[in-house]
């Protein structure tokens, strides 16, 4: 009898360790990876305050989805700067659907990315910040994941979201030599770009100040432009290392990401879509 009593509980334990570990693997979401970029000269301000829903958006997106996102927010890079390691801002570096207040700590990396960089102030005030003058657009997509690599081995799929006011004028690759380093970094591993930037074209003219975006009283939207550009004329890429106005464009056309303009009022529902097609892309079923 108490051998059979013995036996049964075995049985019994068996089968709960069975059941739990079945539930725990149904459980573990898998992880999404975002690297949020952005442009951190002084005329980027007003267009990072438009991502002020991106953390809400995100766990929006995740309700619906069988997959968890897994976010860094940092600087595009620049190459002029020695402060460029594109590592994301913060500790912890990454935030996740775990992380304590992480809706709070992602919109302070993007409204405040001084004080997270340097809670105690510095000697020079903000001279430290990540900036300069020489933006890289989706060439700093391939650094930053060349710097993070080791922090997304955990991912299955990887979305990055720049903002930039600026012109593709110091790229260090061209658009498809960019895909396929990138291609190379992350395997097999889906890469979906988002890119939120001013749009440029062959024969587009330098715009007159006075009258760019003037027309309802809202804030003007200046594009950064490099080079000595005269209103009026056609832009000149003479000075520009690429020398190729329509990059940008054609990497995300190539990656068939998603783009939207930077002097948007609003980023919202551009922001929703997007992030609906990263987890579509990365295989995220909608939960039943």
């Amino acid at each position: 009898m108490v051998v059979r009593d013995f036996k049964r509980i075995c049985i019994s334990f068996i089968v709960f360790l069975i059941s739990y570990s079945v539930y725990a693997n149904e459980s573990v979401k898998d992880k999404v990876g975002l690297l949020v970029m952005l442009d951190m000269s002084a005329s980027t301000k007003n267009h990072r305050q438009k991502l002020k829903n991106l953390a809400p958006i995100v766990r929006k997106a995740m309700e619906s989805s069988s997959c968890d996102f897994k976010i860094g927010v940092g600087n595009i890079a620049y190459d002029n700067l020695r402060r460029n390691d594109l590592k994301p801002w913060g500790q912890p570096s990454f935030v996740t659907a775990d992380t304590p207040n992480g809706d709070e700590m992602i919109w302070e990396r993007i409204s405040d990315p001084e004080l997270v960089l340097f809670p105690n102030g510095t000697v020079s005030g903000d001279d430290e910040t990540p900036r300069g003058n020489r933006e890289r657009t989706y060439s700093s997509m391939v650094e930053s994941i060349e710097q993070n690599l080791p922090d997304l081995q955990d991912v299955v799929s990887l979305g990055v979201l720049l903002l930039t006011d600026t012109a593709p004028a110091f790229e260090i690759y061209g658009p498809q030599i960019a895909l396929n380093r990138i291609s190379d970094l992350l395997g097999s591993r889906p890469f979906i770009p988002g890119m939120i930037r001013p749009s440029f074209f062959e024969g587009m003219m330098f715009e007159h100040w006075e009258n760019s975006n003037a027309d309802d009283g809202a804030p003007v939207c200046r594009l950064d432009i490099p080079g000595q550009q005269i209103p009026g004329n056609q832009i000149s890429t003479l000075e520009w290392q690429s020398r190729d106005i329509e990059a940008m464009d054609t990497f995300i056309e190539r990656a068939w990401g998603m783009s939207w303009d930077v002097c948007d009022k609003d980023y919202d529902d551009s922001l929703e879509a997007y992030l609906q097609t990263v987890l579509n892309q990365s295989g995220c079923l909608l939960m039943m």
